[in-house]
């Protein structure tokens, strides 16, 4: 079983957990996960009310041919809703999608306890220094390229031993820095086509070979709503179908825009597996 260390609280992963997603960007792909700054509280309160156990905030959209935002505009939108979130609920670990080292550190300062960098801490290496320093666990996610064409770069070779051989050698790096505790994202619909994300998922268990808790985030991407034949806002059933399939091949934390939904499937998941044990 794997635990983190989050401000100083130990978080044990003895359950899969659930990363609720709340967006503080206007053109975030899926439109119900934007949120105000005046309904920050009430949505975060919601979703722990749903069964989250962490909160990501993100201020910088990453869906494809999404703008640049500057890092001042993106330290206006992500350090306030830091600062309300975690002096309305002092415990909440709360996780910020960045891969701006100064956007980080003053987030981490504000109450943020966890580090989700999409370059995994390529396109910034003081991040490892960073995450060391506060003792901040760090996603470490898989993507080829820069900002304006991850969504265009393609790994060449084998999908699964890239992602593989590319976290590894980042997760060395983050631990030749100190960094104590390591998440790691295969980065679903991140330099993949789909057919390549799907034999990912379909990989998936290889990854906890390497030894860290894995991280899912497959919530309403293209990869489910194109092969449903509907858009985001109508893929619900499809993501909870393949939120399914992430736990049974060794997901430990769900990142979501839905969390009642994903609470059921993980639900269903923990009831199977008590199950299997019994027999």
């Amino acid at each position: 079983m794997h635990s983190l260390n989050i401000r100083g609280e130990l978080f044990t992963l003895e359950k899969p957990a659930i990363m609720g997603i709340l967006n503080l960007t206007p053109d975030s792909f899926f439109a119900g996960s934007r949120v105000r700054q005046e309904d920050l509280v009430e949505q975060a309160r919601r979703m722990l009310s749903e069964g989250a156990a962490i909160i990501d905030l993100g201020a910088v959209s990453t869906r494809p041919k999404a703008e640049p935002v500057s890092a001042a505009e993106e330290a206006e939108r992500l350090l306030p809703a830091v600062d309300i979130l975690h002096q309305a609920f002092p415990e909440l670990p709360l996780s910020v999608d960045t891969f701006r080292p100064e956007i980080a550190e003053k987030a981490l300062q504000l109450g943020a306890g966890i580090i989700n960098d999409i370059s995994g801490g390529q396109w910034h290496n003081e991040m490892f220094a960073l995450a060391a320093q506060y003792r901040a666990p760090l996603v470490l996610m898989h993507l080829e390229g820069h900002f304006d064409t991850m969504h265009s770069a393609r790994v060449k070779g084998h999908i699964t031993e890239e992602v593989m051989l590319y976290l590894s050698a980042q997760a060395e790096k983050a631990k030749a820095a100190g960094v104590q505790d390591l998440i790691l994202d295969p980065g679903f619909g991140f330099s993949k086509s789909a057919d390549e994300s799907y034999r990912l998922l379909h990989e998936m268990p290889l990854l906890q070979s390497l030894g860290y808790p894995v991280l899912a985030g497959v919530s309403r991407k293209r990869m489910v709503f194109e092969t449903a034949g509907t858009t985001a806002a109508e893929s619900l059933p499809a993501t909870t179908a393949l939120h399914m399939i992430c736990l049974q091949k060794g997901a430990q934390i769900l990142r979501v825009h839905d969390v009642e939904a994903a609470r059921q499937c993980r639900g269903i998941y923990l009831r199977t597996q008590q199950a299997g044990k019994q027999i």
